[in-house]
């Protein structure tokens, strides 16, 4: 307690001051009973927010304050952080997608990938395709054993959480089967099996974000409506198999929920898989599905899949729209693919990445009379030029933050990419994690503001402490903050 009371105290910060400045934040850990004692104090404990508010100090949330008074006044304050194209880039988006749209009109076939599987360790969207449109395979057979393959792993992998009906599902593996067997294949994701993370609503199955299935919270009881990507990938003819099980509400990178006891990592299950999309990075790491849907507001995409050695994309922010009409708008969530493959998640995007929505929606203000620039895939799909140059950024110190064994992994690579590498450097990178920190947090104790925190999982009811704690004036000096950083990124 008198570290905390001493760190409180420190020189006054300089806004766009250069040099690598990370620290390792303040928080309490534990496990067990002793993690269950602390979240009793910190989390229900009326006299739990005068600690909270010590560790919440110990982390400088003054600095914020102190580094938004001297961002010039006219940047503007930004809590959505959508980036509009200039006119000729949005104009080039425009001309791609209208070339990608008339080709995939005359052949829903197009293939990244020169190869057949061999130089990939799992099947991948590409291969389940090859295999329907020569007949060898067809979506029925697969499905089936896809099936099977979840009941002989999920008991000890515990990555799904809900699972549709098994007629349902064969019932949508025949339709694709019937459009393949007459060479009408909707999309390159036609028969492809997959997984949404637990936050993603599915007509007919709970909406649990992760809480306890035994004893539900209100409002997660059944949906009557698909989310819009869900919507999306099944009108692509993909087959939903059902959600997949993630930290509870997505408060945690570690992934684990003790309401499912997993999931467990797929190479290693004494190990941890990583969150919170876990149940969505384990499912593909274990070759179960090639692609799985998650969402990442702190790298919970990234972390899971850069955990279990496949592939996660977070699109910049508002890409994908992931909200209804009536649902409120997160400012921090990305939604995106876990895939098998680079191609694999391109694949996904394309058909994710410009989901529709009934009446108007945040997005739609934000972006614009233009709307959402078009999704397209021209950089992967055009052939590649002679003697191109790949040119990539790097923040060297961030990227030596890590263990000698991640970074000399990462460096081995990059060596072999034979990339044209441009090193970069962020000022107050410190001040800026830390506010998305504040501001991810306080967002999810918003969000779910009325829950009995009390039925939650103990690491839930610390975080969302934490969140109720963080206060006005530091909420806006985040998203003062917020507007600075995106003109230095």
């Amino acid at each position: 307690m008198f570290q905390v009371l001493a760190s409180l105290k420190g020189p006054t910060p300089v806004l766009g001051r250069k040099g690598y400045d990370i620290r390792e934040a303040v928080v309490p850990g534990a496990s067990g009973l002793v993690l269950k004692i602390i979240a009793r104090l910190l989390g229900l404990w009326k006299g739990g927010r005068v600690i909270r508010r010590l560790l919440l100090n110990a982390n400088h949330p003054e600095v914020l304050r102190q580094l938004a008074l001297q961002v010039d006044h006219r940047t503007p304050s930004v809590t959505m952080p959508i980036h509009r194209l200039d006119d000729d880039s949005f104009e080039a988006a425009q001309r791609h997608a209208q070339d990608e749209q008339k080709k995939l009109e005359q052949n829903a076939t197009q293939y990244f990938d020169e190869l057949e599987g061999s130089r990939h360790p799992y099947r991948t969207v590409e291969d389940y395709h090859r295999a329907y449109i020569s007949k060898r395979q067809m979506p029925t057979n697969v499905i089936k054993r896809v099936l099977r393959a979840i009941s002989e792993m999920n008991p000890t992998l515990k990555t799904i959480e809900c699972m549709l009906p098994h007629n349902e599902i064969i019932i949508m593996a025949q339709a694709s089967s019937k459009r393949f067997a007459e060479s009408k294949p909707r999309s390159m994701l036609d028969g492809v099996p997959f997984v949404v993370k637990g936050d993603l609503r599915v007509t007919g199955l709970p909406n649990l974000h992760g809480t306890n299935p035994k004893n539900p919270l209100p409002g997660t009881i059944g949906s009557d409506v698909n989310d819009p990507v869900v919507q999306a990938l099944l009108d692509a003819g993909a087959i939903l198999l059902g959600t997949a099980t993630m930290h509870e509400y997505g408060t945690s990178p570690l992934g684990y929920n003790k309401w499912y006891e997993g999931p467990v990592n797929a190479f290693d299950v004494s190990r941890y898989s990583g969150g919170s999309s876990s149940g969505s990075a384990t499912i593909v790491a274990s070759g179960i599905v090639p692609f799985a849907i998650g969402l990442d507001g702190g790298g919970s995409i990234r972390i899971p899949s850069s955990w279990s050695g496949v592939v996660g994309l977070a699109p910049t922010f508002g890409r994908v729209n992931i909200e209804t009409t009536g649902t409120p708008a997160s400012t921090v969530t990305h939604c995106g693919p876990i895939a098998a493959t680079v191609a694999d998640a391109a694949h996904v995007l394309r058909v994710i990445g410009k989901t529709e929505h009934q009446g108007t929606h945040v997005y739609d203000c934000l972006y614009g009379s233009r709307g959402r620039p078009p999704v397209h895939l021209h950089a992967l799909a055009a052939p590649p030029r002679k003697n191109r140059i790949i040119k990539v950024g790097v923040f060297q110190d961030w990227v030596q933050h890590s263990d000698p064994e991640i970074y000399t992994a990462y460096k081995e690579t990059l060596e072999k990419l034979n990339w044209e590498v441009h090193h970069f450097t962020l000022p107050n990178m410190n001040a800026q994690a830390v506010s998305h920190s504040l501001a991810i947090t306080c967002e999810f104790s918003k969000t779910i503001d009325h829950e009995d925190i009390g039925r939650l999982q103990p690491g839930t009811q610390i975080q969302l402490g934490f969140g109720r704690d963080i206060s006005a004036v530091e909420a806006l000096a985040i998203q003062r903050l917020k507007g600075w950083s995106l003109e230095q990124w």
